[in-house]
């Protein structure tokens, strides 16, 4: 299956509400606030792993929101998102990269095209799991 039928079909699975999985257990206490690890690699060849950091604020009700920061450049990039279950997804800025993904034991893995239409991988690792 092409990345681009893949991408479609995460993004159908998410907007439609998918799996009916919850994503609890794999959740802090909400709220809750979490500063994860993230990188950014593209799936097939290039150049271009992109390392960042997320501060993340994950409401009750399911919004995303906080700020990033790619560790190459270091400007604040508001963030805004959703979580349904363990289907997430996320905006990095209103002109980065959007990603779609899932949310399993703590970590946000996803994909995205970006840096001219190419896909990449996204993932998201707690902080506290690097201690």
């Amino acid at each position: 299956m092409s990345m681009l039928r893949t991408l479609a079909a995460i993004a159908a699975l998410t907007l439609s509400g998918g799996v009916a999985a919850s994503a609890a257990s794999n959740l802090p206490p909400l709220p809750a606030r979490v500063t994860y690890e993230t990188a950014l690699e593209p799936v097939y060849f290039g150049s271009g792993d992109y390392a960042g950091t997320l501060n993340l604020n994950i409401g009750k009700d399911g919004v995303l929101s906080g700020f990033y920061r790619f560790d190459d450049v270091g400007t604040l990039r508001p963030v805004t998102g959703g979580l349904d279950g363990d289907h997430v997804w996320l905006d990095l800025g209103p002109d980065g990269p959007h990603i779609i993904g899932t949310f399993t034991d703590g970590k946000i893995t996803g994909y995205t095209t970006y840096e001219g239409h190419q896909p990449y991988r996204f993932t998201a690792t707690p902080e506290a799991a690097h201690l």
